[in-house]
């Protein structure tokens, strides 16, 4: 399998965690959104949230928002210089705890998913303007609190949207923050989602080294990225046959019928990888035995 070809099938995997402490800069920028949250609750409310926890993931933006419309509300940011768009996931839980706390209610931090209000979103809105001020587009995260840099634009939309259909092929990092409250904790209480091409611009997934002439077109840690991501497992299914039955016979099979496969006299069979956009046949081979064991040799290249 050759570069180009490698780097086709990579895309097509489904999500991938990784090890985020390779990437510093990532790891600051995921304490800095922990801190700016905590501390915009807390001017807001007087509660004394702490970021207990965060994982990062990386996948499409499709994997990356599946399931959560009924668990999350769903924000968009721009900053001002419009150096790039960043989405943010908001437990409902939070985001009604917060608004309960802005009227006198006690805050307390739940898993529980429900309907948010519309007042509920838009002190959301506030707080998440808060925090995100501290991308604004500054190349360092160390200059959230410089006053020159420009402020975010936050607005709640909806996961069906056509707003965010830009986002659901292009490569997501996610950094979802664990919170808790004396002895209340919410798991993934918020997530950012970064787009890749955002954090390069940023030069926020540099590893740990300075950065040298030799590497000014940021190609080192290009191909730095891909050996880890090489280094990922992933699983492949091999398949004998496919066929097609009537429900009504399937439902009559019983144990010890013989099924007869159409191509399994010359024992074909085909390596498909599950990705994103469903499974993907990237060669085929022929089964057999090796070592007293089944196996399987490949009897064409593969072609993600």
């Amino acid at each position: 399998m050759d570069n180009e070809q490698s780097k086709t099938l990579l895309k097509k995997i489904e999500s991938a965690h990784f090890d985020a402490s390779e990437y510093p800069r990532l790891e600051e920028l995921a304490a800095l959104l922990g801190a700016e949250f905590a501390a915009a609750v807390n001017e807001q409310i007087g509660a004394a949230i702490e970021n207990t926890g965060v994982s990062f993931t990386a996948m499409n933006g499709q994997r990356s928002l599946e399931g959560k419309e009924e668990k999350y509300v769903l924000f968009a940011s721009r900053a001002a210089n419009k150096s790039g768009s960043v989405l943010v996931s908001v437990s409902t839980g939070l985001a009604g705890a917060i608004a309960e706390a802005m009227f006198g209610g006690e805050f307390t931090l739940s898993e529980t998913a429900g309907g948010s209000s519309d007042v509920d979103v838009a002190i959301l809105g506030m707080t998440l303007n808060k925090v995100l001020n501290c991308l604004g587009g500054a190349e360092k995260p160390a200059a959230a609190h410089d006053k020159k840099t420009p402020a975010a634009r936050v607005q709640a939309i909806s996961f069906s949207s056509k707003e965010i259909e830009r986002f659901e092929k292009i490569s997501l990092c996610n950094i979802a923050l664990d919170l808790s409250l004396a002895e209340d904790t919410c798991a993934d209480a918020i997530i950012f989602h970064f787009p890749m091409e955002y954090l390069e611009a940023q030069n926020l997934l540099e590893k740990g080294r300075k950065h040298d002439v030799e590497d000014e077109d940021a190609s080192r840690w290009r191909d730095e990225m891909n050996a880890n991501v090489n280094d990922s497992e992933i699983q492949l299914d091999i398949v004998l046959d496919t066929f097609s039955i009537q429900l009504s016979k399937l439902a009559k099979l019983e144990v010890g019928e013989v099924i007869a496969l159409p191509n399994s006299a010359d024992n074909e069979t085909s390596i498909i990888l599950n990705t994103a956009d469903g499974a993907c046949v990237i060669g085929n081979g022929r089964l057999g035995a090796y070592k007293d064991n089944k196996a399987v040799k490949l009897s064409s290249d593969l072609k993600p």
